[in-house]
């Protein structure tokens, strides 16, 4: 997504979820998918169009959640 875009995402996240700091220490493609799939509701398929990468990489998103919840575990 653009940075436009991926404004309007943590802007999301912020307002359904009161707090972005634990998304924001994600790392950019992680979060991007994460984001995406959460908020955005979209397929993996369509995630990865977006993204412009393989349907099969799409194993950032179980990165991202086993990441997330380390990191909100350790708060």
């Amino acid at each position: 997504p653009t940075r436009t875009q991926q404004a309007d995402l943590l802007a999301a996240a912020h307002a359904s979820h009161g707090d972005t700091k634990h998304v924001l220490l994600l790392p950019e493609d992680q979060r991007a998918v994460l984001l995406l799939v959460a908020l955005e509701d979209l397929s993996y398929a369509q995630v990865a169009k977006v993204l412009g990468i393989p349907a099969g990489r799409m194993s950032r998103l179980s990165r991202a959640r086993t990441r997330l919840q380390a990191l909100m575990d350790e708060a």
